[in-house]
């Protein structure tokens, strides 16, 4: 499904209400397979990706490009189980020979890859662009060590540290799993833009524009009107969404937050639902 832009607030009430599941690697079996009733069961992982699509070569004044908005079904997520072994989904992009159809990718390109490698194993991930930066990181399982192309790169384990960032050069990524289970981890490349931007990180969310002006001119305008930013450019109506579903609410997190950053009273900034599981 595809819409012209959101508002997003990640509650999880409905995931709460369903069974809990996690991806399959399985090319033919279902997109999700039941959680053990120990390990994941009973939490959810949340991974969000800040990614500037803009065309940074642009003239100051220019249009951006419509904002849009991808859903994907775990059943659309192409998947493959290489002969080493290593199990690979493709959330956006193409790798070898599969693309996902997820479109935000045609302007300025990325691959971003959920990886599966079984216990006290290793292989590659590739060919990938030689091009292309960005990181690894390990989101389940672990101890892992990764080389790109002659270059030895770092261990890593799973948690907030467990990140590795692959500078430019090389096609392929070694991976090694020291753990005696298996690993999951996440890959996220892209062509790098080499070129100056500014990222306004407020209580409504972030933005990203060419100059401190615009990012800012940007943020104003959604304070002033969250139901009603970017449909001008995308030319659809407020009145297409069912507002009376949910209610505004000031600041980032609820007054018991820590990220809450403006007094009550202030510009809404995010929805949240008027009533429970509605």
């Amino acid at each position: 499904m595809r819409v012209q832009g959101c508002v997003h607030d990640e509650q999880l009430e409905p995931v709460a209400l369903r069974p809990k599941t996690k991806a399959s690697f399985d090319v033919d079996g279902p997109a999700t397979a039941p959680c053990a009733a120990e390990g994941n069961h009973g939490f959810s992982r949340l991974l969000q990706l800040w990614w500037n699509g803009m065309d940074m070569g642009a003239a100051e004044d220019a249009p951006l490009r419509p904002v849009s908005t991808d859903l994907l079904m775990p059943e659309q997520v192409p998947r493959l189980v290489q002969a080493d072994g290593i199990g690979v989904r493709v959330l956006a992009g193409t790798y070898q020979g599969l693309s996902s159809p997820l479109r935000s990718a045609e302007h300025h390109p990325i691959l971003i890859l959920h990886v599966r490698i079984r216990p006290a194993s290793e292989g590659v991930v590739g060919p990938l662009t030689s091009a292309f930066n960005g990181f690894a990181w390990i989101t389940a399982g672990g101890p892992c060590v990764f080389g790109k192309g002659s270059k030895s790169l770092a261990a890593a384990h799973m948690g907030g540290m467990g990140m590795v960032l692959l500078p430019p050069g090389g096609s392929d990524l070694h991976i090694q799993n020291e753990a005696e289970i298996e690993s999951e981890l996440l890959i996220a490349l892209g062509r790098p833009q080499r070129k100056p931007h500014v990222k306004y990180v407020g209580y409504g969310g972030a933005f990203i524009h060419r100059t401190i002006e615009q990012v800012e001119a940007a943020m104003a305008e959604y304070e002033a009107d969250p139901t009603a930013y970017g449909r001008s450019s995308a030319a659809s109506a407020a009145k297409d969404v069912a507002f009376d579903a949910y209610k505004m609410v000031g600041g980032f997190q609820d007054n018991e937050g820590e990220m809450f950053e403006r007094p009550e009273g202030g510009a809404p900034a995010r929805f949240t639902r008027a009533v429970a599981n509605a």
